[in-house]
Formats: C-alpha cells, sequence, structure tokens
C-alpha cells in the first residue's frame, strides 16, 4: 500500500504482472512530469512492457539492458 501523494518518482522492481496490474495506480501516483523506473521483467517482454506505459499516459525515454534483464525509464505525460 502506498499512501496517496504525487511523487516525483517512483521505482518499481517486481514482475512483469505486478507492473502491468499497477500502472494506473503508478500513473495516479506520479506528479505530471514524474519519473516511473521499472524493473524485473525480460528484454522478450520490452513491447508488451512499452505498449502498456503509452497505453497509461507514460512517455518511454530510457531503456537498459542487463543480459535478458530489462529496465525502463518513463516519464508521466
Amino acid at each position: 500500500a502506498v499512501p496517496p501523494a504525487n511523487y516525483d518518482i517512483v521505482l518499481a522492481n517486481i514482475n512483469r504482472n505486478v507492473i502491468l496490474s499497477s500502472l494506473a495506480s503508478l500513473h495516479a501516483r506520479l506528479k505530471q512530469g514524474g519519473l516511473l523506473i521499472t524493473s524485473g521483467y525480460l528484454v522478450e517482454d520490452g513491447e508488451i512492457m512499452a505498449d502498456a506505459f503509452h497505453e497509461h499516459g507514460f512517455s518511454v525515454n530510457q531503456l537498459a539492458r542487463n543480459n535478458n534483464w530489462l529496465a525502463v525509464k518513463c516519464t508521466r505525460l
């Protein structure tokens, strides 16, 4: 449970399904222009994640890969 507030940055290192199901909540907790940094999912899930970020009002800014793991930095629109 995250207290209802508007944050500048949210970090989520969980897994693909939890992040996907939390995107609306994460969007609501970020200030406009705030950063969402996620990781904990595989490179092959990158397209699914990018599509979901866009659908929930985020702009993908940067991707980082470490072996088969992916991290994504987004901005709340």
